[in-house]
């Protein structure tokens, strides 16, 4: 698990806080992503109390998805650009 300063693990609460200090400078894509994969996470963590280490490792998964997801009903403009150093 990450750990934050001072060796204390990062928590859903600790994460959903910082989250909800700097969405305002977040995209909008950005911000549902974050929201989205931190709702899971905070699943996830629930299932790790209750000792179901294999509903948490579902959970964590899809939190991992929600964060990289991209959504693909809205049209994009791809470009080489896109795709360069």
């Amino acid at each position: 698990m990450a750990r934050k300063p001072g060796n204390a693990p990062l928590t859903h609460r600790h994460l959903k806080e910082r989250q909800r200090a700097e969405r305002e400078a977040f995209s909008p894509n950005l911000s549902l992503r974050v929201h989205r994969a931190l709702s899971w996470l905070g699943r996830a963590e629930q299932f790790g109390r209750e000792q179901d280490v294999d509903g948490q490792f579902i959970y964590l998964w899809i939190a991992f998805n929600a964060a990289y997801t991209i959504d693909f009903l809205r049209p994009r403009q791809s470009s080489a650009r896109d795709w360069t150093a």
